[in-house]
């Protein structure tokens, strides 16, 4: 008979924001993560989803990583994976960007995420996974996850070449090999699950929760959403205006604003902020669904920041000052999320041992 709570984390892309994200979890971390002896966050979840930077996170959580870590990888390795730290350098790169090749290398990102994760693979991990990256031979989604399933699993992938794959932005970080597929091609999964939450629901009932899921093992499921800062928003308006330029052509969507792309901007914030809605009406209707709480930085109530401001973040700025500002507010809501009871919740028990399949 099932019986307990399934947990899952869940946690969005965003590049360099990944940083708000990460020191949130380091608070909590410290805060909340010392029932029983277990002092890491991943010792709490089951399910861990994550995408693009998510990913990163996420792979380091079931990597056994702690938070202190994960967000030190961030803040000490951030500059140099996003190289542009002044006005002129940034020119250079946008225009690289806008009609050479991608803005940065993969070079840098590469050996920060061998650093952290090793080589490990998905068999490997200490919690359940599921990754989603963009496969670019047919422009669907690529569902990375552990070997939880007799159906579908893959469990010998490396969680480095993974990692890479869901967090290649386009324009931002060249295409990805497929590790799995002859000529295969992978794209950030940003592209199609920038928020992996609605996924993770999905897994859990078809897997682990319920008479009607595979293993039966949960009779709950309870989900913590972790969000980022949403990009700028909106297109700027044209010199001597007032207006947007309304008839744009494809270098219209394409021109970087404050660097960022405004068709990506459109894509992965507007699906982001859909996944949640549709997660939240998910929960209305399943009566085993029995918590679900979203933190992110536009919900935080630990401040008055201006939208101007808290919009002010993108996804490819390592300044010294942002990454400050970043870690400032991650350690805020941090200290304001441990403080709810929403929150705690996920911490009262430790998650069962995984079990997959041979």
């Amino acid at each position: 008979m099932s019986t307990g709570v399934f947990k899952v984390l869940s946690i969005d892309g965003g590049g360099i924001k990944g940083v708000y994200t990460a020191t949130m979890l380091r608070v909590l971390e410290h805060a909340l993560a010392k029932t029983s002896g277990h002092a890491r966050l991943g010792d709490y979840f089951d399910l861990i989803c994550g995408t693009s930077t998510g990913a990163l996170i996420a792979l380091g959580l079931a990597a056994g990583r702690t938070c202190d870590e994960i967000a030190d990888t961030y803040v000490k390795k951030g500059p140099k994976i996003f190289s542009d730290q002044c006005r002129l350098s940034q020119a250079f790169y946008s225009v690289r960007q806008l009609l050479f090749s991608a803005r940065y290398r993969a070079k840098d990102l590469r050996q920060a995420v061998i650093d952290l994760l090793g080589e490990r693979t998905f068999s490997e991990a200490n919690n359940y996974l599921l990754v989603p990256v963009t496969n670019l031979g047919n422009y669907t989604p690529r569902i990375f996850k552990t070997r939880h399933s007799r159906i579908y699993y893959d469990g010998d992938s490396r969680m480095v070449d993974i990692a890479l794959a869901s967090a290649a932005a386009p324009t931002y970080f060249p295409i990805v090999p497929a590790p799995d597929a002859r000529n295969g091609l992978y794209a950030d999964g940003g592209l199609v699950a920038n928020n992996p939450a609605l996924l993770g629901a999905f897994e859990a009932f078809r897997i682990f929760v319920g008479p009607a899921s595979e293993r039966n093992e949960f009779n709950e499921l309870a989900m913590l959403s972790l969000g980022s800062y949403g990009s700028p928003q909106g297109f700027r308006r044209r010199w001597l205006s007032h207006g947007t330029r309304l008839n744009r052509s494809t270098l219209g969507w394409a021109v970087p604003q404050a660097n960022n792309i405004p068709l990506l901007n459109v894509l992965m914030d507007g699906q982001t902020a859909l996944a949640e809605r549709a997660v939240t009406i998910f929960k209305e209707f399943t009566p085993a669904f029995v918590h679900y709480c979203r933190v992110d930085a536009m919900r935080c109530k630990s401040r008055a920041t201006p939208d101007s401001e808290l919009l002010s973040f993108n996804l490819a700025d390592a300044r010294p000052h942002k990454l400050k500002q970043l870690e400032g507010y991650g350690m805020m809501d941090g200290q304001s999320a441990a403080t709810d009871p929403a929150v705690r919740y996920f911490f009262e028990t430790v998650r069962r041992p995984i079990t997959l399949h041979n």
